[in-house]
């Protein structure tokens, strides 16, 4: 995928979503210092979102958390 696909990923997941994610991490602690950054400002969307080269890497580290146990859906 893209960037800019990767981009109108985490903005279509939503704020909702995203805060999921961040109050799963506050628990279980798996995210790097930078992946909290970009998280935080994922937490924002529509009103702000992660850049171009920042959605990627919030990406992969969605793909490693549900690996760790992250299951916003149920």
């Amino acid at each position: 995928q893209n960037n800019i696909s990767l981009q109108s990923y985490v903005i279509e997941k939503g704020a909702g979503y995203w805060n999921a994610l961040k109050d799963w991490n506050d628990i279980n602690h798996k995210l790097t210092h930078r992946e909290v950054g970009i998280l935080k400002i994922a937490c924002t969307v529509p009103n702000r979102f992660p850049t171009e080269k920042q959605a990627p890497i919030l990406v992969e580290a969605e793909k490693r958390v549900k690996v760790e146990g992250f299951f916003p859906d149920g």
